[in-house]
């Protein structure tokens, strides 16, 4: 029809919206304003699509949606012409096509190439008066797009009048290609009969190429479509999708979600319908158009580009034919298409099914044979024969002719004279009724004339002599059913056969129709084998739980589990189970029906439940009866499916009884076919098998007081559990603690509880470094350093808890705590101090250079410093109940403040030229606290000298300033980055060389530089500033290096101490045995060579050894030269070493230190007393420092 109230020429306006981002596919709908003009209006719809980059190929990809409205009464749009616009050539569109939703309205079009319009006539799209109905543009794109081109879609006209503002966004190419879905016709079509259901009438494969295809959708062209039914799609056993008869030949496949063929791999594809239409008609299937199959590539997103060239209708495999010759020629199995020929006569039958399967035995109208019969003309079927078959030769096929000649229950009659099948009737199979009368088996005597007389116990006739009449053009689906007796042996095959020979069926005239020609097929029609299962319930004991150790008090403990596992013949229902529960006083899992004396289940067990595999309650709680022996489970339904295994776990709350032995409980089934209440399907008895279930298998007696086997499965339940508790390995190491600072966190311990969980409301800190510096047994010496302490852990709810105490002698005491330590899963406590301010400030008391160890504490004595109380036990566990440990702990070092050593960025490595040049670049950052002050540093060198020694030993890097090219002080500076022109060494003498022994080496010769010492008078001393970082460079003049040979150095930061044994004093012992642990001057004898001024000094009997006492050096007596004034127990030795006296003549073997720094921000040296402000690189952070390694 004309569009009312338009002519030709007259303007179309529309009106352009916001478009939304939708996903490329050929679906979806939307709406928006128009401003109508006549009786049609055309926009943009508000979802249509937005612009993408496409890669070349890309199928089906909407690029435009109109939305067409209609106002004044019906309109119908007919003809529809769009522009293409965009940078590039129209060759970049292969075909643009119209679409509704899923289903394509047109064939492809192209773009004209000089107008750029594509045309659609005889569109008949017709729009009622007040709704709305929405087109997509779709295109398929060219595989040689040009990249970088533009495209977009304008609407130009409709039906004659032209529009403006119908816009769609604008796509551009890439240089990449989409993947290509290959489908192709693969297999032969078996011709299917008139009526018969889930035929096969197609056979494809779909191939994916380089991306993996995702099948969105799928529109396959069948010839006379509209006379089949019930389209669907399989892929193997799966249906994937239905398909739906949209108009023409043509039916559309939705699937239910996306089937994926992965990336190079193939998926064969059948097409199910049932047979309509008339006898001898062709079905001929293929794919039209490339649009019709949406497959979604898995690497770009759009949709690939299709190869239908094998599946396409033409007559040529090779090439795409859109000629349909499939549809067309009588040679169409050999084109590329899916065909086959409807089988059928006056009156047709086709074998509907059901395939080979299970049934139950006990079950009524069980389907045997499902078929359907088609008439072409009015008829009377007087006569329905139907051979039914009973498996009775043990080759497990019922249409085995003939039976095994034995009187027994398998085949079709059974022991007890009876069928095994029963109520034999044809209904119609849309549950509308019987059509034709039960029968009976003919012969079910349990004797020789039917039970074994070598025929009747395998095959039977049963012979419908009920009339019913088929109008001309109806189909009738029918089944044969049967009921099957309880008392036939299980998996017997039972089948059926029709039986055309024994067809009557006369035509409206009385006339007989011929069997072959009339009737269709001439053949006998053959079922499938149906196995009778028998319902059954097997029980055995479950992997899980496992033998245990629980407290008493606990709840919900799983003290056992079943499989309850259901035979394929039917589901199975229980509806009660009795849990026999046994003990045993002595420790074994050879228990006693109900316990015995000690161990009684009455006075140990309150209480259990019993639950799924998912942990729903199946019953309970429940207590035990006849003494203690059974736990009864009546008030229950539970259905385990046929042939699946399902788990019956129990669980049980334990009691408190006055107790103190580990004794020993089991929980089991012990009689199974009474313990177990089951029924199958149709509500018929299941005796469940499977006896003494965690007991040895053997059946027990079920009298109180019977011993069982051995248990497989048994819980100890211990009168308390355990806790144990040890250091944590996120422990920290040793540090330096600020002076000033809170939140400083120096051990963790891991809490492990056994048995039971555990409810720690006490626990007890102490201070210990005191203690082992000798000071005395609970010194509390280093106590002024501690202002507070803190504990973290995890409390009852999962939350982490912190508490706060004060140091009371060396004791720190935490009392109402809430930490919940679970049953085997270890739960962690942090301790944390803070630090009080610096003694050398008002209100401080932290001394500098003294130690921090902080433990738990218990004390076995007193009992008052730890307490936990037992979750199910109610136990209470104080001091001298866990078994703990503190090894492994780090002593911390008290320090006003401290210095980070870092390699700076930009420090040197890689290629040079020998000569004068920065080596190492650092950083020194003060803590916030204080000043830093560095008053020596040690720089490890590590060279090497490819060209070897020369007769002169005038090596570059060798140390003796007597020899001519060897390294000398004055060719080492250091320098604030910030300052390359002033040296921070004022002088070459403030520069030691020293062996890899760590002694001065300047006077030797031949001797590599291992270590280079930077010592600053007092006016040079480096000073970093409170809260600051300053960056220092290290020069070294590598003048001799030899670039030939590719010679190397590298200068490194140690840490103490610089060498792995310590240089001999000689003569210089202590001189009288030093008691006092907080001594710090050493009266030494006096001699050539004595330890100086930042020096570590190991006081040993001979060779250092691990037992033996460090100390550093602060100052020495200038004037007497006989005391050294030092700091006690560096390095984390304890002071006095194994003991609290330092002997007479304990020898002074020393090194310098890499770092000597002060930490109250002062650069005065009092050279006759001890200094606390003294330190080393000791727990200096990131020491050791390692350089970069320069190659000349």
């Amino acid at each position: 029809m004309a569009v009312s109230a338009i002519a030709a020429g007259s303007d179309l306006n529309a009106k352009s919206n916001e478009v939304a981002d939708t996903a490329q596919i050929l679906e979806g709908d939307g709406s928006s304003s128009v401003t109508p003009a006549g009786g049609l209006s055309l926009s943009t719809a508000s979802d249509t699509p937005a612009g993408a980059t496409l890669p070349q190929g890309a199928n089906g990809v909407n690029v435009l949606k109109i939305r067409a409205s209609a106002s004044g009464g019906d309109v119908e749009l007919d003809d529809l012409v769009l522009a293409l616009g965009g940078v590039g050539a129209t060759a970049n569109i292969s075909n643009v096509y119209l679409y509704e939703g899923s289903q394509r309205l047109t064939e492809g079009r192209s773009a004209n190439s000089s107008t750029r319009q594509v045309t659609f006539s005889n569109l008949n799209f017709k729009v009622l008066n007040g709704q709305s109905r929405n087109l997509w543009v779709s295109v398929e794109t060219s595989t040689s797009a040009t990249a970088a081109d533009t495209m977009s879609f304008s609407v130009v006209s409709a039906n004659g009048a032209a529009v403006s503002g119908v816009q769609g966004n604008t796509f551009s190419f890439s240089g990449n290609s989409v993947g290509t879905v290959t489908i192709t016709k693969t297999g032969t079509i078996t011709n299917p009969s008139l009526g018969q259901q889930n035929a096969v009438i197609g056979k494809f494969r779909v191939t994916a190429g380089t991306e993996n295809a995702e099948i969105q959708r799928l529109r396959l062209k069948i010839n006379n479509a509209s006379d089949h039914s019930a389209f669907s799609l399989y892929q193997g056993a799966d249906k994937v999708a239905d398909g739906v008869y949209a108009s023409g030949d043509y039916v559309d496949f939705a699937f239910t979600a996306p089937y994926t063929v992965a990336e190079g791999n193939s998926r064969n594809f059948d097409v199910k319908a049932k047979i309509g239409g008339q006898a001898a008609e062709n079905i001929s299937i293929a794919m039209d158009r490339d649009t019709d199959l949406v497959a979604v590539g898995g690497d770009f997103g759009f949709n690939q580009s299709v190869t239908r060239s094998g599946y396409d209708g033409g007559a040529a495999a090779a090439t795409e034919d859109d000629a349909n010759t499939c549809f067309t020629s009588s040679a169409a199995t050999t084109n590329d298409c899916s065909f086959s020929t409807i089988q059928g006569g006056d009156v047709t039958f086709a074998f509907n099914g059901p395939p080979a399967g299970d049934v139950h035995s006990n079950s009524q109208d069980v389907i045997l044979f499902s078929f359907s019969v088609t008439s072409a003309q009015n008829v009377t079927v007087k006569d329905l024969d139907f051979i039914v078959y009973g498996e009775d030769n043990g080759l497990a096929n019922a249409f085995v002719p003939g039976d095994d000649t034995t009187l027994d229950s398998d085949g079709l009659v059974n022991t007890n004279g009876e069928g095994n099948l029963k109520d034999l009737k044809v209904r119609h199979s849309n549950g509308s009724g019987v059509l034709l009368s039960p029968l009976e088996l003919d012969c079910v005597a349990n004797t020789t004339a039917c039970g074994s007389d070598g025929t009747r116990d395998g095959a039977q006739t049963i012979d419908f002599t009920d009339d019913f009449t088929l109008t001309a053009g109806t189909t009738y689906d029918l089944e044969l059913t049967a009921d099957i007796d309880n008392d036939v042996t299980a998996d017997t095959e039972f089948g059926a056969t029709l039986d055309v020979s024994g067809l009557t069926i006369e035509d409206s005239n009385g006339d007989n129709l011929t069997l072959g020609t009339d009737i269709i097929p001439s053949g006998d029609l053959i079922g499938n084998n149906r196995t009778a299962r028998s319902a059954a319930l097997t029980v055995a004991l479950a992997s899980s739980p496992v033998s245990t150790t629980v407290v008493q008090g606990t709840s919900n403990v799983n003290v056992a589990a079943f499989t309850m596992t259901a035979g394929v013949g039917s589901d199975v229902t229980v509806s009660s189970a009795t849990v026999s529960a046994y003990a045993d006083e002595g420790g074994t899992t050879t228990g006693t029906l109900g316990g015995e004396t000690g161990a009684q289940v009455e006075d140990f067990i309150s209480s259990c439940s019993i639950y799924d595999g998912d942990g729903t309650l199946l019953d309970g709680p429940a207590a035990a009866s006849n003494s203690g022996a059974n736990f009864v489970f009546d008030d229950m339904l539970w259905t385990v499916p046929a042939g699946t295994v399902e788990v019956m776990s129990v669980y049980c709350n334990l009691a408190n009884p006055s107790d103190t032995d580990t004794d020993v409980f089991s929980w089991g089934l012990n009689d199974v076919s009474a313990d177990m209440v089951a029924s199958d399907e149709d509500g018929n008895s299941v005796t469940a098998t499977g006896d003494a279930v965690n007991h040895g298998g053997t059946a027990l007696g079920t009298t109180v007081g019977t011993t069982t086997g051995v248990a497989s499965v048994a819980i100890s339940i211990a009168s308390a559990g355990t806790l144990a508790y040890a250091p944590d390995p996120g422990s920290p190491n040793a540090d330096i603690l600020v002076a000033g600072t809170s939140g400083n966190v120096v051990s963790k311990f891991k809490f492990t509880a056994t048995n039971e969980s555990m409810l720690v409301t006490r626990l007890t800190v102490s201070e210990e470094a005191a203690e082992d510096d000798n000071f005395g047994t609970n010194a509390t010496t280093y106590t002024n350093n501690v202002a507070s302490v803190a504990v973290s852990y995890p409390d009852s709810n999962g939350a982490t808890a912190t508490a706060t105490a004060f140091m009371s002698g060396n004791e720190a005491k935490f009392d109402g705590l809430d930490f919940l330590v679970p049953a085997n899963s270890p739960k962690v406590v942090t301790v944390s101090v803070s630090v009080p301010g610096s003694n050398r400030d008002s209100g401080g008391s932290a001394q500098s250079g003294e130690d921090l160890l902080v433990e738990l504490f218990l004390d076995a004595t007193n009992d008052d410093n730890f307490r936990a109380v037992g979750q199910g036990s109610g136990s209470v566990l104080d001091d001298d109940d866990p078994t703990s440990s503190n090894t492994g702990l780090s002593a911390f070092v008290i320090h006003e403040t401290k210095p980070t050593i870092s390699l700076a960025s930009g420090s040197p490595s890689g290629a040079k030229v020998p000569g004068l040049d920065e080596v190492l670049r650092f950083t020194v950052a003060a803590s916030s606290n204080e000043d830093v002050v560095v008053d020596e540093a040690i720089f490890k060198m590590v060279s090497t000298d490819n060209n070897g020694a020369t007769a002169a030993g005038s090596d570059w890097n060798e140390c003796s300033s007597a020899v001519s090219g060897n390294s000398v002080d004055a060719d080492f500076s250091l320098y604030d980055y910030t300052d390359l022109g002033t040296e921070l060494d004022t002088s070459s003498s403030a520069w030691n060389l020293l062996s890899s022994t760590g002694a001065n080496c300047e006077a030797t010769a031949d001797t590599s530089i291992a270590f280079v010492q930077l010592e600053l008078v007092a006016a040079d001393d480096l000073v970093i500033a409170a809260g600051t970082t300053k960056t220092f460079s290290l020069w070294f003049d590598s003048t001799g290096a030899s670039a030939t040979n590719d010679d190397s150095v590298r200068f490194d930061i140690p840490a103490d101490p610089i060498a792995s044994a310590y240089i001999d004093s000689g003569a210089f012992d202590v001189n009288g045995a030093v008691t006092g642990e907080d001594t710090t001057t050493l009266t030494i004898d006096t001699g050539s060579s004595r330890p100086l001024h930042g020096d570590v000094v190991c006081l040993s009997s001979g060779t250092c050894a691990s037992t033996d006492e460090i100390v550093l050096v602060t100052n020495i007596d200038d004037d007497t030269a006989t005391a050294l004034y030092v700091s006690r127990g560096y390095l984390g030795r304890n002071r006095g070493g194994s003991g609290a006296t330092v002997a007479d003549n304990t020898e002074l073997d020393y090194l310098p230190s890499s770092l000597v720094w002060y930490d109250d921000g002062s650069t005065t040296d009092d050279t006759d007393a001890f200094e606390d402000e003294v330190s080393g690189s000791y727990l200096v952070d990131n020491l050791p420092l390692i350089g970069g390694t320069i190659i000349f």
